[in-house]
């Protein structure tokens, strides 16, 4: 209706969703800068400043972090002996590099077969007087039942004999080799081992930064902002509409009592009837 009566203006939810967003950015900011405490133990400190701004406005922070003069003095004596570690592990390296011995690939057979070699050797001279001990008992044995050697019961059961002996040092052998295999490979590989051990020791740590906090800004709900607005346009228009019904409910009684008789009672009748209860038309 335009007059003092009308209910008030929604206010236009396009302002309502641009200063929501305003609120909720400078709530992210106030409970970031919050968070950000500057802390300081036995070991050293932590602390937090203003770096700058980003394209839209918003504050950026930096950490540092600082270690106790003691804590300092041992992280520098620790980065020197990691140092001298490293340019031995490199060192290692290229001398390995340059030997040779690895140019190919390792193939560990011959030296697998060395070190068989010797160990059967090893065992043959262990177990050699054992084996002539048996020999001798049972050479005994058997020319004591009148057997000599040449007779093929006595050159039989010789053999036998031997045959046993040999499969012993067999199966010695046999259960050597892969222990055998194993060494020849371990001493292969132990000089890059080393060099990659001390090389990984003079290594530089990754850089342990502190994680930032991760903060959300809350998103503006337009779609429930613009059905308040909705709301609210309603109720100012069924506000509206009862202050008219009302107005012109009043009018009808003014004229009915100024005119008087049969004719003002129709006449305010009449327009009472036609807006009838507030808010309706009849």
């Amino acid at each position: 209706m335009g007059g003092g009566g009308d209910a008030p203006e929604p206010t236009d939810p396009r302002l309502v969703i641009r200063e929501q967003g305003k609120a909720n950015t400078t709530a992210l900011q106030q409970s970031q800068a919050a968070n950000q405490v500057n802390q300081v133990n036995p070991g050293g400190t932590q602390s937090w400043q203003l770096m700058g701004y980003d394209q839209n406005g918003n504050p950026q922070y930096g950490v540092a972090q600082q270690y106790n003069p003691q804590n300092q003095a041992l992280q520098n004596m620790m980065l020197g002996s990691r140092s001298i570690g490293g340019f031995q592990g490199n060192n290692l390296l290229n001398n390995l590099s340059m030997s040779g011995n690895y140019d190919q690939a390792f193939d560990p057979s011959q030296k697998v077969g060395d070190v068989t070699s010797g160990r059967l050797g090893q065992m043959t001279d262990f177990m050699d007087p054992f084996f002539t001990k048996q020999f001798e008992d049972q050479d005994n044995r058997l020319r004591n039942q009148g057997l000599m050697p040449g007779n093929p019961a006595y050159d039989r059961e010789m053999h036998a004999m031997r045959t046993t002996q040999q499969l012993g040092l067999q199966d010695m052998l046999a259960k050597f080799q892969p222990e055998a295999h194993r060494q020849v490979t371990a001493e292969h590989i132990q000089p890059i081992e080393e060099a990659m051990t001390w090389s990984k020791f003079g290594s530089p740590d990754p850089l342990g930064f502190s994680n930032t906090p991760q903060y959300a800004q809350n998103a503006v709900n337009a779609g429930q902002i613009y059905g308040n607005y909705d709301q609210a346009k309603m109720a100012q228009w069924q506000a509206n509409q009862a202050a008219g019904s009302g107005l012109w409910q009043g009018i009808g009684g003014i004229a009915g009592s100024i005119l008087g008789g049969p004719i003002g009672g129709a006449i305010g009748g009449g327009l009472s009837s036609m807006f009838g209860p507030a808010g309706s038309l009849t």
